[in-house]
């Protein structure tokens, strides 16, 4: 629990007094606990020595019933204050978790399966709740009550007796410390499988198509059944141990109970206690199976809490290797160079671009093309730097990207990527990514350019029409129409196309294109494409081969050239005749 405590202590700073009055009430709630049984003790003593008298009983009575209320009253506003604190914990993991998927890169990315940070962001934040919450409750709360309870005993009973009935305490500390550490071991395991697991479950529901196309069903079905059993196995293996404690417990209560009774006994036929001490006695060992309970549950729930805890904590001390972000402020992109640039992704030892010298000018349009591997994908990301540079030069206005703040730098750019990402919401939630709350007008306007706003409006619910997952509603030409539009509203000084118009027909293609060189006449674009009739109207087109650049210039020069690109060019429009 140091752990957690640690981790969380600016949370219980913050909260001191929340908490302050939190253990206070648990204080009282337990020494009112204590009084019923008292009580019972002092009312057996009185019927032993026959003077019990009406008013005497209506004393214990009221006394009695006074006890169990402020008990209540007590326990349920400690218990309030402890689990509001709980959740309010798991509502900051949750946000810092989502700022940490927000704000990494793909470095980070390359680190977790999707289905682990799932885990991690929902199952763990979760435990480590439950930890904060009832096991701040358990272990307090056992601590208080076995703390009054066995002062009481010894103070108001015998210390003899409390000493000797409470004997087995060590035995069951001593195993309860064992099987805590096992459980810290088998958690990791078992959340860990659950990952694994989730991760599946994501993997089967984004390719089900393709598993269905080829015939798998059966064998996904396996590997699923597979890695299900993994998990209950690792599952059932912390509830063994979990399990283990309350047998054990009640084994400690029943010695207590027995030696209890034998040297009670004895102390009664010395004179030394009364038969209302012993009665209230017994009371008292039987109350203390609640907090012995308590004490294995908490042992239970912190090994969990603190495997949950490791685990969140390395996704968010997790780094995507990028260099730290500088202090300048980009107001605008006069031109962006890139000199004798070269890129391997992290963890490969391939160079996916090579050797590459290029100077793009605010204004001009570039078109990339390239055989299939070439490195086009490649080649516009470095625009978003998403991976670290390794002494790579690319420079914006003659400085390193990296000496401007990343969100000046990323606010230029519109991105479409080949992977068109939609989200499961309207499409005008989907467009408002690109300008919040544009007006309709603007998201109609947005939709023209990409050629698709009498699609949207002939749709029964139009701009509210809900995309499904990812986009599942829509056809493949409008996916990309779609998150076209999107960047067309975000209005940036740049346009990045990686092979976004690869769906759509060839005269769609063509309106597309018209509304771009129009529309965007003075802004830099930057598009990637299969297709040579998207890009035979840039300003510079450059050809990639392994990811070098072999031929630049424009359309025409590059065709004077009779390389490859002159061959695509002629087969391209043979296939198009």
């Amino acid at each position: 629990m140091k752990m957690i405590f640690k981790e969380l202590s600016f949370f219980f700073k913050r909260h001191k007094w929340r908490y302050l009055i939190a253990v206070i009430s648990m204080i009282i709630s337990s020494l009112a606990m204590m009084l019923p049984a008292r009580l019972i003790g002092r009312m057996i003593d009185t019927i032993v020595s026959g003077s019990l008298t009406y008013e005497r009983l209506g004393q214990l009575v009221i006394l009695f019933v006074v006890a169990i209320v402020a008990t209540y009253l007590f326990e349920v506003t400690w218990t309030y204050l402890i689990f509001v604190g709980s959740y309010q914990i798991q509502g900051i993991y949750q946000k810092k978790m989502m700022h940490n998927f927000l704000t990494k890169r793909s470095g980070f990315y390359h680190k977790f399966r999707t289905g682990d940070l799932v885990t991690r962001a929902s199952e763990d934040i979760r435990t480590l709740g439950m930890t904060t919450g009832f096991g701040f409750y358990a272990m307090v709360n056992s601590f208080m009550m076995l703390a009054v309870i066995l002062l009481t005993m010894a103070v108001t009973i015998s210390w003899r007796l409390t000493i000797v009935a409470m004997l087995p305490a060590p035995i069951l500390g001593f195993i309860v410390a064992k099987l805590g550490s096992k459980i810290d071991v088998e958690f990791s395991k078992s959340q860990k499988a659950v990952s694994d697991l989730n991760n599946d479950v994501l993997e089967v529901i984004d390719g089900t198509y393709v598993v269905r196309a080829y015939g798998q069903e059966e064998a996904a079905i396996a590997h699923f059944k597979e890695d299900s059993q993994k998990a209950a196995i690792q599952n059932v293996r912390v509830a063994k141990l979990n399990t283990a404690f309350m047998p054990i417990c009640g084994l400690a209560m029943i010695m207590s109970f027995a030696l209890g009774f034998m040297y009670g006994g004895i102390l009664i036929e010395r004179g030394v206690i009364a038969v209302g001490d012993m009665v209230s006695f017994q009371v008292y060992i039987g109350m203390t199976i609640w907090p012995v309970v308590l004490t294995g549950q908490v042992v239970t729930v912190v090994q969990q809490g603190k495997a949950s805890l490791k685990r969140i904590k390395e996704v968010l001390k997790a780094s995507d290797d990028l260099e730290v972000s500088g202090s300048k402020v980009l107001d605008t992109v006069q031109n962006m160079t890139f000199k004798d640039f070269n890129f391997s992704y992290p963890g490969s030892n391939d160079i996916a671009l090579k050797d590459i010298n290029l100077t793009i000018v605010a204004g001009q349009t570039i078109g990339v093309v390239g055989k299939t591997g070439s490195g086009k994908t490649t080649f516009i990301r470095q625009f978003i730097h998403q991976y670290p540079y390794n002494g790579e030069k690319f420079l914006i206005n003659g400085e390193l990207v990296t000496e401007y703040t990343m969100d000046s730098y990323l606010q230029r750019m519109a991105y479409v990527p080949q992977e068109h990402t939609l989200f499961s919401r309207s499409i005008r939630e989907n467009l408002y990514l690109g300008k919040d709350k544009a007006s309709d007008s603007e998201l109609y306007q947005a939709l023209n350019l990409a050629a698709f706003s009498e699609g949207v409006k002939e749709m029964p619910k139009q701009l509210d029409t809900l995309v499904g997952e990812k986009g599942v509603s829509l056809s493949g030409g409008q996916k990309q129409r779609l998150s076209i539009a999107r960047a067309f509203l975000r209005d940036s000084e740049i346009l990045l196309l990686d092979d976004a118009l690869s769906a759509v027909d060839a005269k769609t293609e063509r309106e597309i294109i018209e509304h771009i060189e129009r529309e965007r006449r003075g802004r830099t674009n930057i598009i990637t494409s299969h297709r040579l009739s998207s890009i035979c109207s840039a300003d510079m087109i450059i050809v990639l081969d392994g990811g070098q650049i072999v031929d630049r210039g424009t359309h025409e020069e590059l065709l004077s050239h009779k390389g490859w690109y002159y061959e695509q060019y002629l087969r391209q429009e043979m296939e198009g005749k």
